[in-house]
């Protein structure tokens, strides 16, 4: 079980992602299904990484030399076993570690936390047993309305009926120089 779970939002797109800190049980059971599902790509391929590299190296003519020592000093012979078996070793050490790097990855991309929703301890206290700094969500002010820029066609238009308006006598001259002035302005 997670000491606590983070709840972090992205203060640009308000998309709110969980996150549990303490042991992932679910990477242990899924391995790197759990950084797939969650779109945590690096993490996908460093796994992968290093699963292919573990059984590589359990190939090796040098590990098969210290292998029996192992077992010697262990008491437990699985020289048939470890290549299968690597794959839940390292499935068991990386439940202790991914938490904290899906937590950095979403930092990463933006996020901050929003509140603790499981668990009764404060953001202090998981920012030293993280040991990362954990940034407070904080609400952006509204954007101001971006103001309306008139295409310079739809100005042209206009300038050609103010014309029109002039030359009929409708408006003045004066008038007609006016408007041309504003809407030359605002081009």
């Amino acid at each position: 079980m997670a000491h606590a779970t983070l709840l972090f939002k992205n203060q640009y797109t308000d998309e709110e992602e969980q996150a549990p800190v303490g042991y992932s049980w679910l990477f242990l059971l899924f391995g790197f299904f759990v950084p797939s599902v969650k779109e945590d790509w690096k993490s996908v391929f460093l796994i992968g990484l290093i699963y292919v590299s573990a059984i590589f190296v359990t190939q090796m003519e040098f590990f098969t030399i210290l292998l029996p020592v192992i077992e010697y000093l262990i008491g437990v012979s699985f020289v048939e076993s470890l290549p299968i078996l690597m794959p839940f070793y390292i499935n068991v050490l990386m439940g202790f570690f991914y938490n904290r790097i899906y937590i950095q990855h979403l930092l990463s991309k933006g996020y901050s936390v929003s509140s603790v929703t499981d668990g009764d301890i404060d953001i202090k206290t998981l920012e030293k047993k993280l040991r990362l700094q954990l940034p407070a969500y904080k609400t952006l002010a509204p954007k101001p309305p971006t103001p309306e820029i008139k295409s310079s066609a739809s100005s042209i238009e206009e300038l050609e009926k103010l014309a029109e308006l002039k030359d009929k006598g409708i408006i003045t001259p004066e008038e007609f120089d006016q408007k041309k002035k504003q809407l030359l302005e605002s081009i």
